[in-house]
């Protein structure tokens, strides 16, 4: 008996130790040189600045010319708050504004896990969370982890909120107060948020209510009310601090004109050739997913050996498909093609993926796998078995090296220096004197310059011009405010936004680094 429980102490010191070591790990992965790499981008920037506006001067927005302004509608208020809560204690600074993005994206991956377990099993949730440490390019979590995106903070609030009804509904029905909280947040986090989840809620009231599933169907009924509640409560509270933000019907209508309902065919195939490179194997986990719950779940008369616990399990199952398959089904028929659209499916997606990767691999035996290969290799057996346990391994090899390369290669291809060019802005920019730019990153690293720059319309006629109507017009006449300097980066070279003004004689190139041009205006006027 002593040496029993002797055994199962070792066995818990064992488990916690190599939990804590692959903690370890991903702190090292997503802290190392975070304020450096990836280098700061256009999206993070407008969160970032709104951020420390906030800390610093109580503004949550930004400034034109030294006027206080709105908001850009990247910013989201679940997101931004965290942002500036870390800036608020560690003070105001790159890596204090993605540290929130680190830790999100660490509970993400434990909440992944966490699920898979409950709904599943643990070799599942482990495997889940292999797949997407192999993710590659910038799907990988030690890249997209780094940045100040709502992507990982919205993954972290949806999968907790699915944790708080599975414990409402094999607990403690008071774990939907829990549950409606989280999901209030996530539902806000990202304007796609909500017709996925409203989808997958009802999703799964009506399955518990084809089957005759009392406790599914009214927690849930009670997660859809209490949720919706908490987001209208939020957004009221969003829009007393963030006024004006996103009351522009204009703008509102270009928005989902170009990002939610696109039907262009160009834009389509894009989006096909995204989900064939990057989330293929997910997308097809989805459909034999989506076919299993109709053959063994849906037309399975037989509902005399399920028990209550396996009844809860199934509901909460079906109705987290739905969440993910729902919003991948909108990438690839409406959605604009940019991949980031295509994450939270993706990463919602490895969930099926590893279920069904158990399913070939016998339960991922892999001494199993070892000895089919050899087999093959070695002429002993050339069945339908060993021939998939080498492509098993051949697969796995090729991602592998795909993760690594990918990773390498983006660190290679982003020279960006948002810093060297702040920097010498700092140093030569006299007060008094305007910078025309839409590099929102620099708002964030030199808050002291007086910048000017386009408005959320602006900006949204630029991406349909880029990716969708190539005709459409810029409202937009950078010297209406007569700036003295004009810097060009990465985003506005991307959107070719200032082309026309660069090659008048009266703009003169004065410094190019970092990967920005700074243009001087040789004639000001007063």
């Amino acid at each position: 008996m002593t040496s029993i429980k002797h055994h199962l102490v070792s066995k818990g010191i064992f488990k916690l130790f190599v939990w804590m070591i692959l903690l370890l790990l991903l702190l090292f992965l997503l802290g190392y040189q975070l304020d450096r790499f990836p280098p700061l981008w256009w999206d993070e920037g407008w969160t970032l600045s709104a951020a420390r506006n906030w800390v610093d001067n109580g503004h949550l927005g930004n400034y034109i010319a030294g006027q206080a302004v709105p908001p850009s509608i990247v910013v989201r208020f679940p997101v931004v708050v965290p942002v500036a809560l870390s800036m608020k204690v560690f003070g105001t600074g790159t890596w204090q504004g993605r540290l929130p993005g680190v830790i999100f994206t660490i509970l993400a991956l434990m909440l992944l896990f966490k699920l898979s377990e409950r709904l599943f099993n643990r070799t599942i949730g482990v495997a889940a969370i292999v797949l997407l440490c192999l993710s590659f390019f910038s799907f990988s979590p030690f890249i997209i982890g780094r940045e100040t995106l709502a992507e990982m903070p919205m993954l972290f609030y949806s999968l907790a909120g699915f944790i708080l009804v599975w414990l409402a509904m094999n607990r403690s029905s008071f774990w939907v107060v829990g549950a409606s909280l989280i999901f209030g947040v996530a539902i806000l986090s990202k304007l796609q948020v909500l017709p996925f989840w409203l989808f997958s809620v009802c999703l799964g009231i009506g399955l518990a209510y084809l089957k005759g599933w009392r406790k599914p169907k009214f927690i849930l009924c009670g997660v859809l009310f209490g949720s919706l509640c908490v987001y209208l409560i939020i957004l009221l509270i969003q829009n007393y601090l963030m006024p004006e933000s996103f009351n522009d019907s204009a703008l509102q209508k270009l928005l989902f004109n170009t990002v939610v309902f696109v039907w262009d065919w160009p834009v389509r195939w894009q989006a096909i050739k995204n989900v064939l490179i990057l989330g293929l194997p997910e997308l097809l986990s989805f459909a034999a997913f989506g076919y299993y719950i109709l053959n063994d779940i849906i037309f399975n008369q037989n509902n005399s050996t399920i028990n209550v616990f396996e009844s809860n399990r199934i509901v909460i199952t079906v109705s987290f498909w739905g969440f993910g398959a729902s919003w991948f089904g909108w990438y690839i028929a409406m959605a604009l093609f940019w991949e980031r659209y295509l994450y939270p499916p993706y990463f919602l997606g490895t969930m099926f993926l590893a279920f069904f990767l158990e399913k070939v691999t016998e339960g991922y035996d892999i001494r199993l796998l070892v000895r089919r290969a050899s087999n093959l290799l070695t002429l002993r057996g050339t069945n339908r078995k060993n021939f998939l346990a080498l492509i098993v391994f051949m697969i796995f090899g090729l991602v592998l090296s795909i993760t690594i390369l990918s990773v390498k290669l983006y660190i290679l291809s982003n020279q960006q220096q948002p810093e060297a060019a702040t920097s010498w802005l700092e140093h030569n920019v006299r007060s008094g004197q305007l910078v025309e730019t839409f590099e929102s990153e620099l708002f964030f690293l030199a808050p002291n310059l007086s910048y000017h720059f386009p408005s959320d319309l602006v900006s949204m006629e630029l991406v349909r011009r880029k990716t969708v109507d190539p005709q459409q017009k810029i409202n937009y006449d950078p010297l209406s405010v007569n700036p003295d300097y004009l810097v060009i980066g990465p985003y506005a070279r991307t959107w070719q936004l200032y082309d026309t003004v660069i090659t008048r004689d009266e703009w003169k190139l004065v410094q190019d680094i970092g990967g920005y041009q700074v243009y001087q205006h040789l004639n000001p006027q007063p």
